[in-house]
């Protein structure tokens, strides 16, 4: 295309100042910046990148992509961002952890400013989380390592929280398989009771579900961004912590780099799941329920404080799941959740 170019002009001057010339050398430009990323990615210099190629097959045709992603960004959004900005802000119900900002500083390299960043204390709960949540978890789960025993441990317990309240669940799941298959447990028999069963991940459900008498199933796409107010949704059910995917080749590369990768990078990403998850319950200071977390928040596991220091004050409790079905009970009724028969 060069050649062309260059041919032309020769001949013709004035085409220099042609969109044609403009959009020839637009290309070229887009040509070169593809060949040196393909020639990044299998010359492999940086120890700094995860250098990775994906295939896959869209519509019968092969579908190859080549990436190069840094493994620590906090110099790259330094010098690009940072350095370059009068001031930025950064607000997010979830951007503390323990009670501090220092992760989210040094990941992203405002740790360079020093004392030229200003702080402002996390914000008090603005809702009565004593009063109107509780955090359970089922001390007979059999754990999702079981998966035929946890499916049907799981559907069972959908099923009879959703008859006590006549649906209002969101049911949470780190896994398209699991979700699937306690959807397909659970479906004919609430659907026999009347209760709409909703899967899958649009907003268009999510609409459907507000309209009440519903449970939701969804995977990691509804965690943050659904706002269903009031009695709508009364009780989130989990499956299990939602630990990042081991096969993700820039997460095994950043895990290499670190000398503690439960502590330093696969147990935050989950809390910080979680916490978004636990964050669709109350969505008002009306608002009132249950978060069931259905495996691995157990007491005696070595992150438990870690993830309870960073959900809201509520109480936890852990018992056999017919105990928490009678506390359930109890508690629904006492907010005037349920009626008196169910």
């Amino acid at each position: 295309i060069s050649v062309v170019l260059e041919a032309i002009s020769y001949k013709d001057e004035d085409f220099t100042e042609s969109n044609l010339y403009s959009q020839g050398n637009r290309y070229i430009g887009v040509c070169k910046s593809w060949a040196d990323i393909l020639s990044d990615c299998f010359k492999q210099e940086s120890d700094d990148c995860c250098y990775h190629v994906q295939y896959g097959d869209k519509a019968n045709q092969a579908d190859w992509t080549f990436t190069i992603t840094p493994l620590d960004v906090a110099k790259l959004f330094y010098e690009k961002v940072i350095k370059n900005s009068d001031s930025i802000i950064l607000t997010s119900a979830t951007l503390a952890e323990n009670g501090n900002y220092d992760r989210i500083k040094s990941r992203l390299g405002f740790d360079r400013l020093g004392d030229r960043v200003q702080e402002v204390d996390p914000l008090a709960q603005i809702f009565n989380y004593r009063e109107n949540c509780v955090l359970a978890v089922p001390k007979d789960s059999p754990g999702y390592k079981q998966e035929g025993e946890f499916f049907r441990f799981m559907a069972a317990t959908v099923y009879e929280i959703a008859m006590m309240l006549g649906g209002k669940t969101l049911v949470l799941f780190s896994s398209l398989k699991r979700r699937d298959a306690v959807y397909e447990l659970v479906r004919p028999d609430l659907e026999k009771e009347g209760i709409r069963v909703l899967c899958g991940s649009s907003q268009g459900l999510v609409e459907k579900f507000r309209e009440g008498n519903s449970v939701l199933f969804g995977s990691k796409g509804f965690s943050e961004g659904i706002d269903v107010k009031g009695v709508a949704l009364s009780c989130v059910i989990i499956d299990k912590l939602s630990f990042p995917y081991p096969g993700d080749p820039v997460l095994e590369a950043r895990l290499r780099r670190t000398e503690n990768g439960f502590r330093e990078i696969l147990l935050p990403q989950a809390v910080l799941t979680l916490r978004q998850q636990f964050g669709r319950l109350l969505r008002s200071e009306n608002d009132k329920g249950f978060v069931v977390v259905m495996d691995q928040l157990r007491p005696e596991t070595g992150y438990f404080a870690n993830v309870r220091g960073n959900l809201p004050n509520v109480p936890y409790v852990y018992r056999p799941l017919d105990e928490l079905r009678s506390l359930m009970k109890d508690r629904f009724y006492h907010w005037g959740l349920m009626e008196c028969n169910r």
